[in-house]
């Protein structure tokens, strides 16, 4: 998530899912393990429903094309991220959120949460293996993305 609103918005409603359904966590997994999964639920619930509405908001290019718009870029927030080159940042995340959603679920647990690859599998309920490859793709997915991505500024700019 790259809205802070968003985010207090879905640790409030984890917490509260968490809270309401406590007489169903089982002790499969540590209560840890049991709440990460309830905000992943949350957090896809929620990028399903921007999704929603995004199909219904398209911009439409000087050229035709239609583009999604991935993310307001003026109100980006992120407060573990700190780079210089706010474009670099965007391209970034707009790539990010161009992947699959299980790859960026892997990739953000992966790289920006810090979790181990047996963490991701267990809070995915996936396999080791399977999580790897997710983020193995994931990781070439985005350097297609952004290589594709810088090929056409240089196009445009030599243009």
């Amino acid at each position: 998530m790259q809205n802070a609103q968003d985010v207090e918005e879905l640790v409030q409603d984890t917490l509260l899912g968490a809270l309401d359904n406590i007489h169903h966590f089982r002790g499969d997994a540590s209560l840890k393990t049991w709440v990460y999964r309830i905000a992943i639920h949350k957090v896809q619930d929620h990028l399903k429903s921007k999704q929603r509405i995004k199909r219904k908001a398209t911009i439409i290019s000087i050229d035709g094309t239609e583009n999604l718009k991935i993310a307001d870029p003026g109100h980006f927030v992120h407060p573990g991220i700190l780079l210089e080159n706010k474009e670099d940042v965007e391209r970034l995340f707009a790539a990010i959120n161009e992947l699959a959603e299980n790859q960026k679920i892997a990739l953000v647990l992966a790289k920006i949460d810090h979790k181990s690859y047996g963490e991701i599998a267990e809070l995915m309920q996936l396999s080791t293996k399977a999580v790897e490859s997710l983020v193995a793709r994931a990781k070439q997915n985005l350097k297609n993305s952004l290589e594709k991505g810088r090929t056409n500024r240089v196009k445009k700019s030599n243009e």
